[in-house]
């Protein structure tokens, strides 16, 4: 199925937002804006809605779809093969926060080095890898792990932000003394390991944020080492939302990047504390915590805003990453429930427990009760 559009964009300027910090947030100072969008740039999203694949669709009142959810997938194994795809497996996309289990990695590994690799247990591991809900179970790891990393909270450049959890959420609005934290921030544990890794290295921990720093520089270094595929491609852009700079790079070698980050053994720590505390890794709501724990970490994943998310298994040395264009999380866990079910990644039963939860079923009714609108994903996703 072809879809063809063609598009009057517009760009919008969008204010900066103000992290929690006595002094003015560094990397948000010179964000690039503009209001027009060049032919160049308009061809290029032409090409990519051109190499793309309606993935589901929403549907209302009839067989017609009232709105698509555009798509592209990979699976490839530690080698560089491509093994599935659906539409172009060479779009590139931005990490965002499902980067997080990497940058934990190379924190164990510098840990290691130095005899320290049981500084650290499997819990704050895993909050240290995740986007954290604001639970007062994630904030208890989070911040014995900061204190064992001497890692202080007026150092993360992260805004003050409310939990995602809905009960730790009600529970500081509830209390007008008690203000949300840069802690409660679901980046705290990202920023945290940045900052440690920077003092391990010897770089200046102030300038974490910095896209040609130390730190910034050192983890792109080891993320593109060692690398097949084409790691020349990954490339450091500003600005992600917790105001440090994000990483972009093609979808096959974002999918090499995870498969070798699953078969490396000297990340089974990261990999065991993700899958032995899935529910430290984000809220209820999202697919990559309720795939570990369907799967009993027999799967690893990671979302990231904006419709990414990383899946790897282990056992095969392989992982898969989506990206729904449309920027729907959402949709993203229906679609890749359907999407490793067609590979058989997910047993039967498996696919039939994550189907019946309710964030995963997409449908709305009116006030009478009347199923109004549904989302179907495509029964044959992969190309090959």
């Amino acid at each position: 199925m072809l879809i063809r559009f063609s598009a009057n964009l517009a760009q919008q300027s969008i204010p900066a937002a103000q992290p929690y910090s006595v002094q003015p947030n560094p990397g948000r100072q010179n964000v690039e804006s503009s209001k027009s969008v060049s032919k160049s740039t308009l061809d290029g999203v032409q090409a990519l809605v051109h190499n793309t694949k309606p993935m589901a669709a929403a549907y209302r009142g009839d067989q017609h779809p009232e709105v698509l959810f555009l798509g592209s997938a990979v699976i490839t194994d530690n080698s560089g093969h491509v093994l599935n795809k659906f539409g172009s497996p060479h779009h590139v996309i931005k990490t965002r926060s499902s980067i997080k289990p990497l940058h934990a990695a190379l924190l164990y590994k510098l840990l290691k080095e130095r005899g320290q690799e049981n500084l650290l247990t499997p819990p704050e591991w895993a909050v240290l890898s995740s986007s954290h809900a604001g639970t007062p179970k994630h904030i208890k790891y989070l911040t014995s792990a900061m204190k064992k990393l001497g890692v202080r909270e007026s150092e993360l450049i992260c805004k003050t932000d409310h939990p995602t959890d809905k009960q730790a959420d009600a529970d500081i609005r509830s209390r007008w003394w008690k203000l949300p934290r840069p802690i409660h921030h679901q980046c705290a544990g990202h920023h945290t390991v940045l900052t440690a890794i920077s003092r391990l290295i010897g770089a200046n921990p102030t300038d974490y944020w910095k896209i040609d720093g130390k730190l910034q520089q050192y983890c792109l270094e080891k993320l593109t080492s060692n690398q097949p595929g084409q790691p020349e491609k990954i490339k450091l852009v500003k600005y992600d939302g917790c105001n440090i700079p994000t990483v972009s790079l093609p979808l096959d070698q974002y999918a090499i990047t995870w498969a070798n980050f699953a078969a490396n053994p000297m990340n089974h720590t990261i990999i065991n504390a993700m899958s032995t505390h899935p529910d430290l890794i984000g809220d209820k709501s999202r697919i990559d915590g309720q795939l570990m724990n369907v799967t009993n970490g027999r799967l690893i994943a990671k979302f990231g805003s904006d419709g990414n998310l990383c899946v790897a298994n282990p056992h095969k040395k392989q992982a898969m990453v989506l990206k729904n264009w449309n920027g729907s999380d959402s949709v993203n866990g229906l679609t890749v429930i359907e999407a490793l079910a067609q590979v058989k990644w997910l047993t039967p039963p498996e696919v039939k427990i994550l189907r019946d939860m309710p964030q995963f079923q997409l449908v709305q009714k009116n006030h009478r009760g009347e199923l109004v609108r549904t989302v179907k994903v495509d029964a044959h996703l992969w190309d090959q």
